[in-house]
């Protein structure tokens, strides 16, 4: 398998490396997994066989090799890692997709390669969503196990627990009592909060939450304190900006959304997409949101909600006639890039890129 890491600006690859690949038991062939450091001079390489090395983006070279190899057995190949730096890029935490088989949450120092903490699941106690607070010192997740719906399975969580981020110890564990119902979270900047959703599961065969969520709230995970925001007739999708300052909210005819402030339970603003339904709502930096169709898009202060740009013309999905693809932001909220594929399989695809204003 060859890897590249590209210049955007100057159209050119910067690194270009040959790493191994290896099939697995279903004849599937599993690639590494390449996550890049916040600041983006290294990455992080989960390969097949369990290792995960630490890389130079600039020159292509090893740094170091983290102690030991993941543990993992699971019949989902290939396995869908979840890999996180933290602490100012020198330490990194590691996860795999808990739904059946093992899911092991490990750490290491990015510098040194030593092992922080490594934790085994099994299958009565999966570790899902597992997520670093903003300032780096505590890890929450749930534990949950799997749970059989009409026509499908999936990880139920049951407790919420909060660890150390350097020890992997146990600070606060809380039981759920989930009945028939999805939860999700992130951290609130002051890393004392989450910002929890909670959905009703399907009852239709399929693992996708039925909108509207039963309710949002804030939980402060050190005294226990809830505080409702509210239970609105929304019918998703919904997200927080990166800093969690705000939350995106889609109303249930899918034409509009609401913007929430995080930290009071305000609403900042109301807006009309003109027709564009929110299944559109691509992504967002602090500072931008993109709502689009295949010829068309609009970017939207994302705290605010004012109309900063509209844009009409070819797009990768016009191109090849998709609905959906991939979206991204620059780091710095300077470049939005879009891609798409002629097909869902690998093969001729388009980038564009466009220079914020």
């Amino acid at each position: 398998m060859i890897v590249e890491i590209w210049d955007i600006i100057n159209q050119r690859a910067v690194t270009i490396r040959t790493v191994p690949a290896q099939n697995s038991p279903g004849g599937q062939v599993e690639t590494p997994w390449l996550t890049a450091s916040n600041n983006e001079q290294k990455l992080a390489v989960f390969a097949a066989d369990g290792t995960v090395s630490i890389w130079d983006v600039a020159s292509g070279q090893i740094l170091t090799t983290c102690k030991g190899k993941v543990s993992y057995s699971s019949t989902r190949f290939p396995p869908i890692p979840a890999i996180k730096w933290y602490n100012h890029d020198q330490d990194l935490l590691f996860s795999l997709d808990g739904l059946d088989g093992e899911t092991p949450l490990d750490a290491w120092n990015t510098n040194t390669g030593a092992q922080l903490f490594s934790l085994n699941s099994s299958s009565n106690k999966l570790y899902m969503e597992a997520s670093i607070s903003p300032n780096n010192n505590y890890l929450a997740l749930f534990i949950g196990s799997q749970k059989s719906f009409p026509g499908y399975a999936a990880s139920q969580p049951e407790t919420l627990e909060i660890l150390d981020a350097y020890t992997g110890q146990v600070l606060r564990s809380y039981p759920l009592g989930l009945n028939n119902t999805t939860a999700s979270f992130s951290w609130l900047p002051d890393s004392q909060r989450l910002l929890m959703e909670y959905a009703p599961e399907s009852s239709t065969g399929s693992s996708t939450p039925i909108y509207p969520p039963l309710r949002v709230s804030t939980w402060n995970v050190f005294t226990d304190q809830q505080t409702f925001i509210a239970s609105p007739p929304y019918g998703g999708p919904d997200l927080t900006t990166p800093d969690q300052r705000y939350l995106i909210m889609s109303s249930d005819n899918g034409h509009s959304f609401d913007i929430w402030q995080t930290n009071t339970g305000r609403k900042v603003a109301t807006v009309e997409t003109s027709g564009i339904s929110i299944h559109s709502f691509y992504t967002s930096n602090d500072q931008y949101m993109l709502i689009g169709a295949q010829d068309h898009f609009d970017i939207w202060s994302a705290t605010t909600g004012e109309l900063l740009y509209k844009y009409d013309g070819l797009t990768p999905y016009s191109a090849y006639n998709q609905t959906a693809g991939n979206v991204f932001w620059s780091p710095d909220g300077h470049y939005l890039i879009m891609i798409a594929g002629q097909s869902a399989s690998i093969g001729e695809g388009m980038a564009m890129i466009w220079r914020m204003p």
